[in-house]
């Protein structure tokens, strides 16, 4: 489970970099985050499978890819990020 709370700027999950190229993968998870559920910073190249996105919206700079993924009211998504 990936959670943020509490301040002022909440992601759940926050990529950042300021040059390189990085992957990230989540599976059977929960990202949840006021703020944004996932950043995705344009270094990034993040997957995401089979996972509860719970609270802000996703904001995607860079290669963002969601498979079976649902939002905090069970809303399925299979093949985009909410």
């Amino acid at each position: 489970m990936l959670s943020a709370s509490g301040g002022t700027y909440n992601s759940g999950l926050h990529n950042s970099a300021d040059g390189g190229i990085y992957a990230v993968t989540v599976r059977n998870s929960q990202v949840t985050g006021s703020t944004n559920t996932i950043f995705n910073d344009s270094e990034y190249t993040t997957l995401v499978a089979a996972t509860l996105l719970d609270g802000g919206a996703v904001s995607n700079l860079g290669t963002l890819t969601c498979a079976g993924v649902y939002d905090e009211a069970y809303v399925f998504y299979a093949s985009t990020c909410p």
